[in-house]
C-alpha cells in the first residue's frame, strides 16, 4: 500500500489490494478493496462492485470478502452474526 497526501490535504491510498476498513464511533463499517479495473465495497452486509462508472450489488456474498467478517475485524470471517 502506498500512502500519499493529495492536493487538498486528503489521504491518497494506492495499491490497496488487501483492502481497508473504516469504522465509525458507533461501530459501522465500510470496507473497500481495490480490484483490477475497479473496486468492491461492503456496507451494511451488502457487497457492491464499482467499475466503469457503474455500481452493481454482488449477490451470493455475505459482506465478508477477503478475510474480514461482519465485525470488520481481520480474521473474523463469521458472516452469520
Amino acid at each position: 500500500m502506498i500512502i500519499e497526501i493529495g492536493e487538498f490535504g486528503e489521504m491518497v491510498l494506492k495499491d490497496v489490494f488487501g483492502g481497508i476498513v473504516m469504522e465509525t464511533p458507533d461501530g459501522e463499517y465500510l470496507r473497500v478493496w481495490m480490484r483490477d479495473g475497479g473496486y468492491e465495497i461492503s456496507y451494511g452486509g451488502r457487497v457492491y462492485t464499482l467499475r466503469d462508472n457503474n455500481v452493481e450489488e454482488l449477490t451470493g456474498h455475505s459482506g465478508a470478502l477477503v478475510d474480514v467478517g461482519m465485525s470488520g475485524k481481520v480474521g473474523d470471517n463469521d458472516a452469520d452474526n
